[in-house]
């Protein structure tokens, strides 16, 4: 996602998934260039939250 998508960052973390990386200046929107965040939820984490 990117990086001016605080609403979307936020669902994220709360359901558990952990930001793995970062691609800097990624897009340019709005006039500006922002990052892309990605994130990710290996199986023995996702076990670990909904059981």
């Amino acid at each position: 996602m990117y990086a001016f998508n605080d609403g979307s960052t936020a669902l994220h973390e709360h359901l558990g998934f952990v930001q793995e990386g970062r691609i800097r200046n990624m897009v340019f929107t709005k006039g500006r260039h922002y990052d892309e965040y990605i994130f990710g939820l290996t199986n023995k984490e996702f076990d670990a939250i909904h059981t």
